[in-house]
């Protein structure tokens, strides 16, 4: 065989192995890549899901962990923040009820003296049952209370809002919400969704030039309507008592609930009674 063609061969054959050998490293290199992502995923799997308080966490982690974490509120959550009440719908409100004095007949004993809180029972009684409030009618019914009183609680003078309404309760089946301390403003929302409400008061406070000086220790009257100004009452404790106005500050700042003591009634916060014909 002459030179030429041995160095062909031999040739031929270093290319053959070259290309074997390319190809095996070439194998060998995808095969290690395969092998090292099947060993990142199986990390990826075993370790990522692992619960990060196994370490401890420092001040940056928390930080991110509780800005990240924290819940938010969801759009029915009640937040309960001091609100205003929204705006009633009128600016002026009066409910129609039938009048009458503690004293229908201007007899003003001893009795009489002392029958507010039974006068402004009958009015709401009256109210009720869409009935006349005739000066008989009135005193008959007075009278009857005054009787009831004394027949089942001993006596029948200065009655707490408590205590005025198991009267109504009691002796007419009334139905009855009591509102403790209430605003001006609880006052005329109740007024506003048509409710009539009854609130007991330091008498002498009162701004009312019809009443003998130095006006009564304790009085209870009835709330009727509201405009932008004050509070219109049928007040019993007069005659000229039917629709009289008091302004906002002056009846609220009469308010008070009687404790038993003229000495400590200025200390008692008030007691709405509220009387409705939705019951």
């Amino acid at each position: 065989m002459g030179y030429k063609k041995i160095s062909k061969k031999i040739s031929k054959n270093y290319l053959t192995w070259g290309k074997k050998a390319l190809l095996f490293v070439f194998a060998a290199l995808a095969a290690i890549a395969s092998l090292l992502l099947i060993i990142g995923l199986l990390l990826n799997f075993i370790v990522g899901d692992s619960p990060a308080s196994d370490l401890p966490m420092t001040d940056v982690d928390k930080r991110m962990f509780f800005q990240t974490r924290q819940p938010q509120p969801s759009p029915n959550h009640l937040l309960t923040t001091n609100t205003p009440y929204p705006a009633l719908a009128s600016v002026s409100q009066n409910i129609e009820t039938a009048f009458t004095s503690q004293a229908p007949f201007g007899v003003w004993d001893e009795i009489h003296e002392e029958t507010c809180e039974e006068a402004a029972i009958v009015m709401v009684y009256a109210w009720l049952n869409n009935l006349q409030l005739t000066p008989d009618f009135a005193e008959t019914e007075m009278l009857k209370l005054v009787e009831w009183q004394k027949n089942n609680l001993g006596y029948f003078e200065n009655t707490s809002a408590k205590d005025t309404a198991k009267i109504a309760s009691e002796f007419y089946g009334l139905k009855y919400r009591l509102i403790d301390n209430p605003s001006s403003e609880d006052v005329k929302r109740e007024i506003a969704d048509g409710n009539l409400v009854l609130m007991g008061m330091a008498g002498k406070k009162l701004a009312n030039p019809f009443f003998k000086p130095p006006g009564p220790a304790y009085h209870m009257l009835l709330i009727r309507g509201f405009d932008a100004k004050g509070f219109f009452v049928n007040d019993p404790g007069t005659r000229r008592g039917n629709n009289f106005f008091y302004t906002y500050e002056n009846l609220m700042g009469a308010a008070h609930d009687w404790d038993g003591s003229e000495e400590t009634l200025l200390d008692s916060p008030p007691v709405a009674i509220v009387f409705s014909r939705n019951n």
